[in-house]
């Protein structure tokens, strides 16, 4: 007894343990905006820690709703003197309910559990639920066909998974409908081979031979249904074989009450950290494929960018060396010139009326290292775009996985899209419709300073209408003056277009869409964070779900 109890404490520890990483869980994700819905969890898991702590005993009646599961479960309960309603036993050729019924006796409660197998995945799901709470199993089977193929996973499940395979008795039912149910010998015999046929399926179902408890029966002899036999109860203890059933039933009981309790405590735990635990390992391995892939979009994109800013830097400083080159071939041609006529010309040729040829070879300089960029810009742009779709296909497929919560596909987490990657999508496709042709800059930029060379030579004379007028103005010996001023003034100019063409109006006016796309990767980037966040409580859950496992006592670990 002293026993029991230690293994008792600790079950219950591992119990209260399972809850904890539960509601952890649920605490974290909900800060990533990750819906989980774990209720159903907590409360299987509350009444584990119940049924432990009030020693509650449960026998579970299981089996598919043809094999006679609950004519089996009405005999029982006359038999042994249960209370239960008889319009609610009445058989139902479909099964149209998935209310779980309690029947409470002196020792233990007996559930009757809706049906397996059934098309009606919510008789299923709530069975399994049950089942996985029961300290025994009447495993209910005709004999016609004991062990589909149908049910091997189900089998499997029960007797390995969960840990059910030391307290399940397998009752072979309608057994009147090969042998004759008068006569021992007959009966014994086709019972031998039942049993062997059972026996030898479910060493092949779980790899292994094994020792199960088997009964033969016949819960419903002929027939005739349970009401006739109610009340012709002496015939039927004749033919049944049920009391051999209860014998070995509540013998099992008696003798195996206690591990019987704690086992059905462990495999509490086993079901719901191994199915949390399932669930987490398959969202993790989608999740790492999903991170690997937007690692590798992500660097592709902030590799990109980063070269096409740095050859926008490596542009604009281009632009300004030829822009003081320009400037200083404009200056050593007017110091250069020997007399007005020639200054004349200097300035016609450099500059041109109210600066119109100026202006062209700045265009040009620019139009020079810009419309290039622009082309490669309008590529990069768009391989963005074809990576960030592609993407978005793999985050598709891992949502679409983790979509469903509801309780008949058995699913727990719910991964909610932020829709940054579809966002991310449409603004890459925003900035593409942009047209990438180079805009001429002195329109809008230069105007006024272009057209101050002309007043600024229009002070000094230099009128650029004919050397007439120069001449009737300024005489040879202001000629040098004439030149430091013009000098001086294109100077200015000069210094004045420079600094309008600083690296950040130059990005603002030719590259625009550049932050635009900055953007993009900033929630690109934030979306990986997410994910690799996910990530990383996704494994701590796993870490603690499997210490929990480890530490089930010897012999209970999942097969």
């Amino acid at each position: 007894m002293r026993d029991f109890v230690k293994r008792k404490k600790k079950l219950l520890n591992l119990l209260r343990k399972v809850y904890e990483t539960v509601e952890s869980l649920e605490e974290e994700l909900k800060k990533e905006k990750i819906e989980f819905e774990p209720s159903e969890l907590k409360e299987k898991i509350k009444k584990g820690i119940d049924n432990l702590e009030k020693k509650r005993f449960i026998i579970a009646c299981f089996g598919a709703f043809s094999d006679g599961k609950t004519s089996l479960l009405t005999m029982i309960m006359h038999k042994l003197g249960i209370p239960y309603d008889i319009e609610d036993m009445l058989i139902s050729p479909e099964p149209t309910t998935d209310r779980i019924h309690y029947y409470q006796s002196r020792d233990y409660l007996l559930v009757d559990t809706p049906g397996m197998f059934s098309e009606k995945i919510l008789h299923e799901e709530k069975t399994k639920k049950f089942i996985s709470e029961a300290n025994v199993v009447l495993y209910v089977v005709s004999q016609e066909n004991p062990l589909k193929e149908s049910t091997h996973k189900v089998i499997k499940w029960v007797m390995q998974d969960i840990g059910k395979a030391d307290c399940t008795i397998f009752v072979i039912n309608k057994m009147d409908k090969i042998a004759d149910m008068d006569d021992p010998e007959d009966f014994f015999e086709k019972c031998r081979i039942k049993q062997k046929v059972v026996e030898d399926t479910l060493n092949q179902i779980l790899e292994k031979d094994g020792e199960y408890r088997m009964v033969c029966i016949s819960a419903d002899p002929f027939g005739k249904g349970v009401q006739y036999w109610i009340e012709h109860m002496d015939e039927y203890d004749k033919l049944s074989n049920l009391d051999e059933l209860l014998y070995k039933m509540e013998d099992f009981v008696r003798r195996a009450k206690e591990d019987l309790i704690l086992l059905g405590g462990i495999s509490v735990i086993k079901d719901i950290a191994g199915r949390c635990l399932e669930e987490v390992k398959e969202c993790q391995k989608e999740l790492n494929d999903l991170i690997e892939n937007l690692e590798g979009q992500v660097e592709e994109i902030e590799y990109r960018i980063g070269e096409l800013k740095k050859e926008i830097s490596e542009s604009h400083q281009n632009i300004i060396d030829d822009l003081i080159n320009l400037r200083d071939n404009i200056i050593s041609g007017i110091q250069a010139a020997p007399d007005l006529k020639e200054l004349e010309n200097v300035c016609r040729k450099e500059i041109g009326k109210e600066g119109y040829i100026l202006e062209a070879k700045i265009e040009q300089i620019i139009k020079k290292y810009t419309e290039g960029i622009k082309r490669e810009e309008e590529g990069i742009f768009k391989d963005i775009e074809n990576s960030l779709e592609f993407h978005q296909k793999i985050e598709d497929k891992f949502l679409k996985t983790f979509s469903s919560m509801s309780k008949e596909g058995g699913r727990f987490l719910k991964v909610i899209s932020t829709r940054k990657l579809a966002d991310a999508i449409l603004r890459t496709r925003n900035v593409l419709r942009i047209r990438f042709k180079f805009k001429p800059w002195g329109a809008i930029k230069m105007a006024k300073t272009i057209k101050s060379f002309g007043r600024m030579l229009a002070v000094v004379g230099v009128l650029l209408d004919g050397a007439l007028v120069i001449k009737k103005i300024w005489d040879e010996k202001k000629l040098e003056s004439s030149k430091k001023e013009i000098v001086d003034g294109i100077d200015e100019g000069f210094r004045k277009i420079v600094k309008e063409i600083s690296r950040e109006s130059y990005i603002n006016t030719y590259f625009s869409e550049l932050k635009d796309v900055e953007g993009i990767q900033r929630d690109v980037r934030s979306q990986l964070e997410r994910y690799v966040s996910l990530q990383n409580i996704l494994a701590r859950a796993e870490n603690t779900l499997r210490k929990i496992l480890m530490e089930l006592p010897e012999g209970t670990e999942n097969g």
